[in-house]
């Protein structure tokens, strides 16, 4: 199990787990943060459900097509 340092944490809906719970923010390894900024990278800390915060925290669903 890992410790992280300095983790923001926030409460919203989780789409997953259906109420409000805690979402956490893990170490960004996409340098969000190397300019000082926040990254928008969030996981509910009951489920995993990830979500991308701005000014209103969403969760994506992504449609996959493939050519025919």
């Amino acid at each position: 199990m890992s410790t992280f340092h300095d983790v923001q944490s926030r409460e919203w809906p989780c789409p997953d787990c259906g109420d409000t719970r805690e979402f956490v923010q893990p170490p960004c390894a996409d340098g969000h943060t190397d300019d000082g900024g926040e990254c928008p990278e969030f996981v509910c800390a009951d489920c995993g459900t990830a979500l991308f915060a701005g000014p209103t925290p969403v969760a994506v669903t992504v449609a996959v097509r493939r050519a025919a």
